[in-house]
């Protein structure tokens, strides 16, 4: 039984999932000029999308307007960023050039 992030719920399968990149890296000994890029990411998972955006907006997280993915379809992870006085924003990276940030939607 898994619980979800948002409200404890404990349900055999949680169906929204999401992964945030905690770290990313070479792995290896400091002098590896052949060490293989590696992320570390947390997993978080929902009873529903609407608990998932919630959740993110309960964290005041912003995501990234810019060619969205939405929680619910099940992405690769999103990468933070911390340019916006101290908030975390989220981004699947799909795009090219400038963030375009938001409050965490459908609100």
């Amino acid at each position: 039984m898994q619980a979800c992030d948002h409200c404890g719920a404990r349900l055999p399968q949680l169906p929204v999932r999401i992964e945030i990149v905690r770290e990313s890296g070479p792995i290896g000994l400091a002098g590896d000029t052949g060490a293989a890029p590696a992320n570390f990411s947390k997993g978080y998972a929902f009873c529903s999308s609407d608990h998932a955006y919630a959740w993110a907006r309960e964290r005041r997280y912003m995501l990234c307007n810019a060619g969205p993915t939405p929680f619910e379809t099940g992405m690769q992870p999103y990468l933070p960023s911390r340019h916006m006085g101290g908030r975390v924003g989220l981004c699947d990276g799909h795009h090219r050039g400038s963030h375009e940030w938001k409050e965490a939607w459908p609100a």
